[in-house]
């Protein structure tokens, strides 16, 4: 499945409820970046092959910065508006949390170009899309130290979403 960019592929797949509850789930309770979770899912579709532990690691690192300055604080702030009874009740309160929400996916924009901007040119010749994904998540998840079984509602969820893709 080619795709004309990561975050044209990401918001697809992203539509699917089953596959946004499995990333948001690791995103809340194991601390994975959704985008990076994405960006193999991505890499693989678009013919590039599975992701090194390495390069997942120094992709990882180069998105830090933007995620702790950026990306965390709007999410927060996001959520503390919806959290918080005394916040969320305030006249514009639902608007001010729409205009952080903007915010929060322009940032989460610029980190998918900057994941984009870092891919390596490999060849688009992979014949085995969906195993390049899941060693990709797998390398993605060891890197992570999360214990094994927590990448499975994610891969059925992409499995169902792409068929073999």
């Amino acid at each position: 499945m080619m795709t004309s960019s990561f975050w044209e592929f990401s918001t697809r797949i992203y539509a699917r409820p089953e596959v946004a509850e499995a990333l948001l789930r690791l995103q809340n309770e194991q601390g994975a970046d959704v985008n990076l979770l994405l960006y193999c899912a991505w890499h693989a579709a678009s013919g590039r092959g599975a992701l090194p532990q390495t390069e997942i690691a120094a992709l990882d690192e180069a998105l830090d910065p933007w995620r702790e300055a950026i990306i965390r604080p709007l999410r927060a702030l996001r959520e503390r508006i919806k959290r918080e009874p005394a916040l969320g009740t305030l006249p514009m309160a639902d608007d001010a949390r729409d205009k952080v929400l903007a915010a929060e996916l322009a940032s989460e924009r610029v980190a998918q170009q900057l994941l984009e901007s870092l891919t390596r040119k490999r060849p688009a010749a992979v014949a085995d899309a969906a195993g390049a994904r899941d060693t990709s998540l797998q390398a993605y998840f060891s890197h992570l130290g999360l214990p094994a079984g927590t990448q499975q509602p994610l891969l059925e969820a992409l499995q169902d979403a792409f068929g073999n893709n």
